[in-house]
């Protein structure tokens, strides 16, 4: 799979109290599994489908399992509680959720900075950010690395 298909979750949202009201309200942890579902369409979306849009409304009722008025009520309680953009549904029909664009525009910012770069170092640039490597120690590595190289050459 595409590295870039993911999306971090954390792995106790769906004890959060707004998530538990969303479960109560919808049919248990099977809302949960819609609201990921719809996380996901919103990731391969850019963020904002139309609700308007007979196209997508299908896709969405398909995805979700939900038809007609349930679906509308499940998408209005993901906006009355924040999950999604309550303005932009209310104004334009539209489901917009603003982490999914702020995640998208923060990967198309480090894509566009990681271009030119050799594989490694934009290996290294994800661990990085990620927390889960140090740069400094991966410099003293690559001296390390280099100097055992060049020792190796002469041989």
């Amino acid at each position: 799979m595409d590295a870039n298909r993911f999306f971090s979750v954390s792995y106790d949202v769906r004890n959060h109290p707004l998530v538990k009201k969303l479960r109560f309200r919808f049919g248990g942890i099977s809302a949960f599994g819609r609201y990921m579902a719809l996380l996901g369409l919103l990731y391969d979306e850019g963020a904002t489908l139309d609700m308007d849009d007979d196209a997508t409304r299908g896709l969405l009722e398909t995805e979700l399992e939900l038809k007609g008025e349930k679906l509308d009520e499940f998408i209005s309680a993901l906006a009355d509680y924040g999950f999604l953009d309550a303005d932009a549904l209310a104004t334009f029909g539209k489901v917009h959720c603003p982490s999914v664009a702020e995640q998208l525009e923060y990967r198309r910012d480090q894509s566009g900075k990681r271009k030119g770069k050799t594989a490694e170092a934009a290996v290294v640039d994800t661990l990085v950010e990620a927390g889960l490597l140090d740069r400094k120690a991966w410099a003293r590595f690559e001296e390390q690395r280099k100097g055992g190289e060049s020792k190796g050459k002469r041989k």
